[in-house]
């Protein structure tokens, strides 16, 4: 009925993709990208312009909660992020985390890493996701009297 069960027009086995990079760099890239999905579950609750900040907009102690837990884990995601050697997935790495400060609206911490941003490709991506982070914050500029 649905072609599943012919013999003969079966797709062949995948073959098992090859990482070329240092040893161990891609998992920790996938453990960062899990760390910043973690922390994105409770950045969420933090940008004030996110529908679902209203959940706990009338609860202090949790959105204490929320902004302690994004903070853990944005910060375990980092420290994974400063042991990768290899270039291409420091910045990828860095891209998750830009993407989880921004769900946040914690743009100056997302504006600093993207200063650090080698990668023309990866830093291109992030400016078209993010385009407010190629401006700097006129804020800063300007000395307080």
């Amino acid at each position: 009925m649905f072609g599943w069960s012919k013999k003969g027009e079966r797709s062949p086995p995948k073959a098992p993709v090859e990482d070329k990079g240092p040893p161990g760099e891609a998992e920790a890239v996938s453990k960062i990208q899990r760390l910043c999905w973690i922390s994105g579950m409770s950045a969420i609750y933090l940008d004030p312009n996110n529908e679902e900040y209203a959940v706990f907009a009338d609860i202090p102690e949790r959105q204490e909660y929320e902004r302690n837990r994004y903070n853990e884990f944005r910060a375990k995601a980092l420290r994974v992020a400063d042991t990768l050697t290899d270039e291409f997935y420091r910045w990828a790495a860095i891209h998750l985390i830009i993407d989880t400060c921004m769900k946040a609206a914690d743009e100056d911490d997302a504006r600093n890493l993207l200063k650090h941003v080698e990668v023309d490709f990866i830093r291109e991506k992030i400016e078209a996701a993010y385009p407010q982070l190629k401006q700097p914050k006129l804020s800063t500029l300007v000395r307080p009297r």
